[in-house]
């Protein structure tokens, strides 16, 4: 993917429980919504990132639930419960982006967003029960 006038490359900060992240690829704004690489937050959020061929995309496995996403898709499920971002999921410099402030409030972070500042606090453990939805072809 390219950057077009649609996308550009935020120079916003992200900030978990007061230390600033630094990136090794940027965040990105498209059409008004910040997308961030799947990789960046994973030790700060605490989770394990596996593909996932099945799917096209990847499995984040976290402490309490597991999360399956699509590359290019909105769809994302949550111990087999079907959620949705307003905005697809992109691949940029061969990594995953995701839309940052969906992220952070389906697993379960408290997001604040002060100037340019997005602040991440580990506040709460979403509960997610399991149900085993199945898919007809």
């Amino acid at each position: 993917m390219n950057l077009t006038y649609a996308n550009n490359i935020s120079n916003e900060k992200v900030i978990v429980d007061s230390k600033q992240i630094v990136f090794d690829n940027p965040l990105i704004e498209k059409k008004y919504i910040l997308f961030f690489p799947i990789t960046s937050l994973k030790k700060e959020l605490n989770y394990k990132i596996n593909n996932n061929k099945k799917i096209n995309g990847y499995d984040l496995s976290f402490e309490h639930f597991k999360v399956s996403l699509s590359k290019n898709s909105r769809e994302l499920w949550i111990n087999n419960n079907p959620y949705f971002f307003t905005q697809p999921t992109f691949k940029y410099k061969n990594e995953l982006y995701l839309p940052f402030n969906e992220f952070i409030n389906y697993t379960g972070f408290k997001y604040e967003k002060i100037d340019s500042k997005n602040i991440i606090k580990k506040e709460k453990i979403p509960i997610y029960n399991k149900k085993n939805i199945k898919l007809l072809a």
